[in-house]
């Protein structure tokens, strides 16, 4: 029962100590000067577009777009690139991928992805059936 009448004591003591800081809030209009400093608002509006640029990076490279060609963010070259993607429909797509100079073409549909035909090496070969262009 102590614990309990000290609790209480408590917090009779933490109300009284709330309702009397309330007691001493300023009446509205009473406060200094509203004007806001230049420079506060053009460092704010560079931190914000700081934060914009980073967040629009970071959802790049998550997306699998990666991130532009710095110099200090190169990490080497990629093995495996999507030279071209198709959409059919909603749920079916074509893509050439090319992985370690062989290009491969993958039938991406809906719950499953199949190797549809391997292209061979990855050159600029006229696709069979195709005439290649004459320049005189």
């Amino acid at each position: 029962m102590t614990g309990q009448a000290s609790r209480a004591a408590a917090l009779a003591a933490l109300f009284v100590a709330i309702s009397s800081v309330a007691a001493f809030a300023q009446t509205l209009g009473t406060g200094a000067d509203a004007e806001i400093s230049i420079w506060r608002i053009v460092l704010s509006f560079l931190l914000c577009a700081m934060v914009a640029v980073a967040a629009a990076l970071f959802m790049r490279a998550r997306t699998g777009g990666g991130l532009p060609a710095f110099a200090f963010l190169a990490a080497g070259s990629r093995r495996l690139r999507v030279v071209e993607s198709v959409r059919l429909n909603a749920t079916t797509g074509l893509s050439i991928v090319e992985c370690d100079g062989r290009e491969m073409l993958f039938l991406v549909a809906a719950g499953e992805s199949k190797i549809v035909a391997d292209l061979g090496a990855a050159t600029n070969a006229p696709v069979a059936g195709q005439e290649q262009p004459r320049h005189a």
